[in-house]
């Protein structure tokens, strides 16, 4: 059996994923692991910064999972570490962490204390069963909305050729 879905991400872009089940249950767990600078910037550093010196805290639970870069559930200079290190082109990847988070749109992430919630982020389908499967995505490190999650966004390679 084939199943299309789709998922939508924060600021509302679809995405689609397939998959194909034969017997029994299954989890459904979405991954985005590239373009990780998409959407990240200096801008978000000093978000995060703030956010630790206590000046101007997150008001969501969304920005709480964007800023832990790291994924150790608290949000700390070690995910700013990490962050610039990203920007800089030190580091091609975050550590223990995809470039996106998924969770199931039916999923309650507006807990008390964001900064320990552990995100569900697969859902099990059961053969013979029919569910409304939705996903809402999440672009790590990027903090203030900018990311483009179905952009293709490539560098071109430029050269200046001079005659002799």
């Amino acid at each position: 059996m084939f199943v299309n879905q789709k998922f939508r991400g924060l600021n509302g872009d679809l995405g689609n994923f397939r998959f194909i089940f034969e017997l029994g249950a299954y989890s459904l767990k979405p991954q985005k692991n590239n373009d990780i600078r998409n959407g990240v910037t200096t801008a978000d550093l000093v978000a995060i910064n703030k956010h630790i010196l206590n000046i101007d805290t997150f008001t969501t639970p969304h920005l709480h999972l964007a800023a832990d870069i790291n994924r150790d559930f608290k949000i700390s200079t070690a995910d700013l570490i990490a962050l610039r290190k990203v920007i800089l082109f030190i580091n091609d990847t975050f550590p223990n962490n995809n470039s996106w988070r998924f969770y199931p749109k039916t999923f309650n992430i507006n807990q008390k204390e964001p900064e320990k919630l552990v995100i569900k982020d697969s859902i099990k389908i059961i053969l013979n069963k029919i569910i409304n499967v939705d996903f809402i995505g999440l672009k790590v490190g990027d903090l203030n909305g900018s990311a483009k999650p179905n952009s293709l966004i490539t560098a071109e390679e430029r050269s200046i050729i001079t005659k002799k």
